[in-house]
């Protein structure tokens, strides 16, 4: 738990170009995320299927395997069927390639050359849905371990008719006050009923008969 809370979010760059991924990275510098680059369509569905990624930059012209198939191989596997995927392209400035990305798996479209303002506001509100997302299932995970780690009180528990002791799962016989705290969040603090005090000191009830008051139950 501790190491996933540690752990920074990381965005997959794709582009068949050095360059493309060098200038990428020195952009996203300013996020505290880390970097994983993929030079082909193949490598990027490569990598997806080992992590799970906070988004994917995602070029659209590259030899082999375009960015539109890697899309829906992406999409296609659990592990980042819900990663957003932005796609990048100089070429497909169109408006038919844009509804391609879209059907594609893509969230967004932007063209090169890249309006940095954009790309950086559109990255940030991704990241920050994400770590939402995160932060989230984090609670999910410790509200079921809080709730795993309630104890209860169910079933029949054998209790003897003469000293109130209780045999326990082991076959031991123990305190009522003992079984009782080890099996529910019951904290115990104690008195003496009024019958207690007439049994056990009659004297004192003759001098003083208020303490043994007669009890009102309530329905």
């Amino acid at each position: 738990m501790d190491k996933e809370q540690e752990k920074k979010p990381e965005i997959l760059i794709v582009d068949d170009r050095e360059e493309n991924l060098f200038s990428l990275e020195i952009l996203l510098e300013q996020f505290d995320v880390d970097l994983v680059r993929a030079m082909s369509g193949q490598e990027a569905v490569s990598k997806c299927l080992r992590k799970n990624f906070a988004l994917i930059l995602l070029d659209v012209q590259m030899p082999g395997m375009d960015g539109f198939t890697a899309a829906e191989y992406i999409k296609k596997d659990k592990m980042n069927e819900n990663t957003p995927i932005l796609f990048l392209s100089a070429i497909y400035t169109e408006e038919a390639y844009k509804i391609k990305g879209v059907k594609s798996g893509g969230i967004d479209f932007l063209t090169k050359p890249l309006n940095e303002d954009i790309l950086l506001g559109k990255i940030s509100l991704f990241l920050k849905i994400y770590n939402q997302q995160k932060a989230l299932e984090m609670k999910n995970v410790e509200l079921k371990e809080a709730l795993e780690n309630i104890k209860t009180l169910k079933g029949i528990v054998p209790i003897c008719s003469s000293c109130k002791k209780i045999r326990n799962d082991d076959g031991y016989w123990e305190r009522v006050e003992a079984y009782i705290s080890e099996h529910s969040e019951a904290v115990f603090s104690h008195g003496i009923c009024p019958d207690c005090i007439e049994k056990l000191y009659p004297d004192l009830v003759k001098k003083n008969p208020s303490l043994i008051k007669p009890q009102i139950k309530k329905d």
